[in-house]
Parts: C-alpha cells; sequence; structure tokens
C-alpha cells in the first residue's frame, strides 16, 4: 500500500489494534481517509512524519472523480486514532496546539511538589513514630522553607 523504503521491515512495531481489528498505521490512514473522502480513488502514502503532534503524520495523494485532479490530504494517527487534515495548515495547526499543550506542564512545579510532599510526609512520619516534637528539629527549616513557598506562592497569585 505505501511505497515508502522500509516498511516492510517497520510493520510489525507499528501495528495497533484499532475498532476490535489488528491494522497497520498505513492501513488506518487510508481507512480514515476513505471514512472521510468516499470518492478518494487509488489513494497512495506518499511521506510518513513521525514524532508529529505526538503521533504520526501520514501525507496521502489520491484523485477524485469526475475532475481527475490529483488532492494532497494529511491523516495524523496519535494513540490509536486517525485525524483527517483536508489541507496542510490544519495539520500544521494540530501541531502548534500539542506543542503548547506540551510546553504549558511546568516541571519546575512538579519537582518542587514532590519534594514537598516528602518533606510534609517525613514530617507527619516522625510525628506519628515519635509522639514529640524532638525528633523533627532537624527538618523545622525544611518545613518552614515549604509552607513558606507555597504560602508565598499562594498570595503572589492572588496580587497578580
Amino acid at each position: 500500500m505505501a511505497d515508502i523504503p522500509g516498511a516492510a521491515r517497520a510493520e510489525k512495531s507499528r501495528r495497533k489494534m484499532i475498532g476490535g481489528s489488528r491494522l497497520s498505521e498505513d492501513e488506518v490512514a487510508i481507512k480514515a481517509l476513505y471514512a472521510y473522502n468516499k470518492q478518494a480513488n487509488d489513494p497512495r502514502i506518499y511521506n510518513r512524519i513521525k514524532d508529529y503532534a505526538g503521533g504520526t503524520l501520514y501525507l496521502v495523494e489520491f484523485v477524485t472523480p469526475p475532475s481527475q485532479e490529483q488532492e494532497y490530504w494529511s491523516v495524523l494517527i496519535r494513540d490509536g486514532e486517525a485525524q483527517v487534515f483536508y489541507d496542510h495548515e490544519m495539520a500544521l495547526r494540530e501541531a502548534v496546539m500539542w506543542t503548547r499543550r506540551v510546553t504549558s506542564i511546568n516541571f519546575g512545579t512538579i519537582v518542587i511538589s514532590v519534594i514537598s510532599i516528602i518533606i510534609v510526609g517525613a514530617v507527619v512520619y516522625l510525628l506519628w513514630r515519635d509522639g514529640n516534637t524532638e525528633s523533627i528539629k532537624p527538618l523545622d527549616y525544611a518545613l518552614t522553607s515549604v509552607l513558606g513557598f507555597w504560602f508565598g506562592k499562594s498570595v503572589n497569585k492572588s496580587k497578580s
């Protein structure tokens, strides 16, 4: 179906469960194109772009009757689902939107949150185990820093 070098070797690794049956991603892309445009004649995948917006973008060419005009559409396969784009601008927008979602994750806050949970958990454990505050003296400054950070951050957000 696809005239891409090395497609036969990579075929096993690209098989996914789609709708209860095992189809290759190439087959899923063509099937999705047919579902969206039933007039597509002889669709052919002429390029595959891996790691595009969290999936693989297939560039498909086909002929539409009655004009027999050549058309170029894109199909994005991500997490076993296909999304069809009738022009390349739509596919570019999808990549930009996906990139924005990924870059909006603030990994610094995640790391600080995990460290804070560990410090608070250690303080609670030591208080529960020993029952006195002498055992948490070494963690006083750490706990104060964690509380100061989180309360300072919430005050900063409310001011803006």
